[in-house]
């Protein structure tokens, strides 16, 4: 079993020793640039500006410039005593090149953003699912529809920041969806004073959410399966109904220009019509919606642990599965294959419900490691989830390699035989 340590990457203070007085300037301005800032300005570091192959004129990021690349790494960009960070794995690659060029040297005067602490904290506002669970999601009826209130979420907050002090980001769901809560507007509100945050959500309805993006959450996902008849049939939603709440979020996000990044995230499933993903991008043009084409999986992990373990598959899960455009079990193969290597979700941590109860990983359901987290310090909780047995049922089977994008660049040759024909 690989430790679980939470905190990867270089402490402040190694990072202020090798940055220095250096301007430093982040290659990448979308989710991995802003986690990127966040970090390095709470590890007391000053940041100039991004990089871009192509901003636009008097282009900004979180109020900072975006400067094209040539701009910045040019024959005197170490005499001038540039520093970046890119913070972008599809160029990863390009960008070390690019840098290289510049006369740069890697591990002093660039990184990578895989160098820097990221954590991730999860807090769920709202324990009832959306409009329909997504499909693929198994998650069981909540005892209680609970929703957190603001006074609980300002001191959950202030304790996370206390427990992490380069925390990133924080997610505003879990198992539920954010917006059955009423003061999800003013838990936006205070948590972008200090921490950017996301919300998630099916769009169950639209009753609150003006005041929700008039509050600033740095990112808005809206998962969506199918399109038309094959949404319907896998969300349980009438399409007109989901027409209208998508058309009023595209009006608000259109005034909301520049302070939140909203994506809609479709979930390709085995059966979708192969024009799928081009109606969508039809559907959202000139709305600031940006498309993402993914890849879903089997959330939360519990009914896979059990399986890898030998259980079989209930018939909703057998269901589900049928509809992945992946072969689940080649898929759990490889990640056996590559159990020996850290865990990909230990920097997302603590996963608190909205119950204030903490589980030991934001992929399973359950078991949690304590009933409220106000009351279990944080020494404690990273001592009890390195002695989960959860824990290291996952890492024996593997499930904290399952990550196809990951078995991807690992296994090249490998991977693209997981996916179905």
């Amino acid at each position: 079993m690989i430790p679980l340590t939470t905190l990867q990457g270089l402490p402040p203070e190694e990072i202020r020793a090798l940055i220095a007085d250096r301007l430093v300037h982040i290659w990448g301005a979308g989710d991995v640039g802003l986690d990127v800032l966040t970090s390095l300005q709470r590890s007391g570091v000053e940041v100039s500006g991004f990089l871009h192959t192509q901003p636009a004129p008097d282009a900004t990021y979180r109020g900072l410039p975006v400067r094209p690349v040539e701009q910045v790494l040019n024959a005197d960009a170490r005499k001038a005593g540039v520093f970046v960070v890119i913070a972008s794995a599809q160029f990863l690659k390009t960008a070390e090149a690019r840098c290289r060029e510049a006369g740069l040297e890697a591990q002093r005067d660039y990184l990578s953003y895989l160098a820097l602490r990221r954590p991730v904290a999860v807090i769920e506002v709202a324990s009832r699912p959306g409009a329909a669970a997504p499909y693929g999601t198994f998650v069981a009826a909540p005892d209680t529809d609970k929703a957190l209130s603001l006074e609980d979420f300002q001191r959950a907050l202030a304790r996370i920041e206390q427990d992490q002090p380069c925390l990133c980001h924080v997610e505003l769901s879990w198992l539920g969806d954010p917006l059955w809560n009423p003061a999800l507007a003013q838990i936006v509100a205070h948590c972008e004073q200090t921490t950017p945050c996301t919300v998630t959500t099916t769009l169950p309805h639209c009753e609150t959410l003006e005041a929700v993006l008039a509050a600033g959450p740095s990112r808005f996902n809206l998962l969506a399966y199918g399109y038309g008849a094959g949404y319907e049939a896998q969300m349980g939603v009438a399409w007109s109904d989901f027409l209208a709440r998508l058309d009023r979020l595209k009006a608000l996000a259109r005034n909301n220009a520049g302070r939140t990044r909203f994506l809609l995230r479709y979930q390709q499933t085995a059966g979708d019509d192969p024009q799928t993903a081009e109606q969508w991008r039809a559907l959202l043009a000139g709305s600031g919606i940006g498309l993402s084409v993914e890849v879903p999986y089997l959330m939360p992990y519990d009914p896979l642990l059990d399986h890898a373990a030998g259980a079989p598959l209930a018939l909703p899960v057998q269901q589900a599965v049928a509809r992945l455009t992946w072969q689940l079990q080649a898929t759990l193969d490889l990640s056996l294959q590559d159990r020996d290597h850290p865990c990909l979700s230990q920097r997302v941590f603590p996963v608190v419900g909205a119950d204030l109860s903490v589980g030991v990983c934001h992929l399973y359901q359950e078991p949690r490691l304590a009933a409220d987290y106000m009351n279990c310090s944080w020494d404690k909780l990273i001592e009890q989830r390195a002695e989960s047995t959860q824990c290291t049922r996952c890492q024996e089977h593997g499930l904290h390699r399952l990550d196809l994008a990951v078995l991807t660049r690992r296994y090249p040759t490998i991977a693209p035989k997981l996916f179905k024909d």
